[in-house]
Formats: structure tokens, sequence, C-alpha cells
């Protein structure tokens, strides 16, 4: 079954996670430029409906890209 992921910032011991990562992070920058919802389409045919979520696959996919 794939799982899409949901950001939504979260406060954390009264810090936002968010604001701990520069706003120059080569993948925030890469973000901003590329549209990531192609890997969905390709991705889909592998997933089972069935059993547990499997984990984003742009997740999977910005790890190799940034790899």
């Amino acid at each position: 079954m794939m799982d899409r992921r949901h950001f939504a910032p979260k406060v954390y011991r009264q810090h936002s996670l968010d604001r701990l990562v520069p706003q120059n992070r080569l993948l925030r920058r890469i973000a901003q430029v590329i549209n990531f919802f192609f890997v969905y389409p390709l991705a889909g045919p592998y997933h089972s409906h069935t059993g547990q979520p499997s984990v984003d696959p742009i997740v999977l996919f910005e790890a190799l890209l940034i790899g």
C-alpha cells in the first residue's frame, strides 16, 4: 500500500523543526524547482493495496537523488 507524506510543521519542545533546517539546504532548493509528484504514477504499480503502508516514494526518490 503506497502512503503519501503530509507535511505539517510541528513544534517539538517549543522549537520548530522546520526552523532548524537551513533555508539554503540542498533539498529545499531542489524542491523549489522540481515537482516530485511524477514519482507516484511511476511507483504505483509496484505497491500492494493490502498490508502496511509503505514509505512515501518521494522520500525514497529524494534520498537516492541526494545520496
